[in-house]
């Protein structure tokens, strides 16, 4: 969605701000946020990866789960200081 808002702008010839394009950014993790939680409104078993990492933001875990991933990137040669 932010990408597709920020290209309308360009094409109808609208000035891409950086309060428009903070606005653009903003609703597109808003809609995120509202995916995982809707997500995680169901039950446990049939949560996607988004409504599951939603339940770690909720129980603290959230940034070990960002760790782990972020130590397994390409390129990287050992664990993020």
């Amino acid at each position: 969605m932010p990408t597709f808002a920020v290209l309308v702008m360009g094409v109808a010839g609208a000035r891409v701000t950086w309060q428009r394009f903070a606005v653009v950014g903003g609703s597109g993790v808003l809609l995120v946020v509202l995916i995982g939680f809707l997500d995680w409104l169901g039950p446990a078993e049939q949560r996607s990866h988004l409504g599951a990492f939603f339940q770690s933001v909720l129980d603290g875990t959230a940034m070990q789960t960002v760790l782990r991933k972020g130590a397994t990137l390409p390129g990287r040669s050992g664990p993020i200081p």
